[in-house]
């Protein structure tokens, strides 16, 4: 049971990481020389909260494959994800949800309960 909360707990921090990743390139579109955008990405703080947030989840989820079985833990965990960050980008980034990633979103949360039937 540990192990399947840590598996949580990775899930969010990989979200995380995504949502900070996002901030960040926000700033990346900008007209400027390529130069000049990695260093506005290396003095961005929300791609270094992704870089802590990505290692982190990273070591969580080698702990939870320490113990689970891969072909259980990846699927949770990808689905998982793709459900978060579908949800979270439409509340709080305003990006759109189409009737296809609603069912696509169903289908794999249905293949997933059939892994583990």
């Amino acid at each position: 049971m540990v192990y399947v909360a840590l598996l949580f707990v990775a899930v969010v921090l990989n979200v995380v990481a995504q949502l900070l990743l996002k901030l960040t390139a926000k700033d990346f579109s900008l007209p400027l020389p390529a130069s000049q955008k990695i260093t506005v990405i290396l003095s961005h703080p929300s791609f270094w909260g992704a870089l802590l947030a990505y290692g982190i989840s990273f070591i969580l989820y080698f702990l939870v494959l320490s113990k689970l079985e891969v072909g259980r833990a990846y699927p949770i965990s990808s689905v998982s994800a793709i459900i978060l960050i579908a949800v979270i980008s439409v509340f709080f980034l305003g990006e759109s949800i189409s009737a296809g990633k609603i069912i696509g979103i169903v289908l794999a949360s249905i293949g997933v309960f059939l892994i583990f039937k």
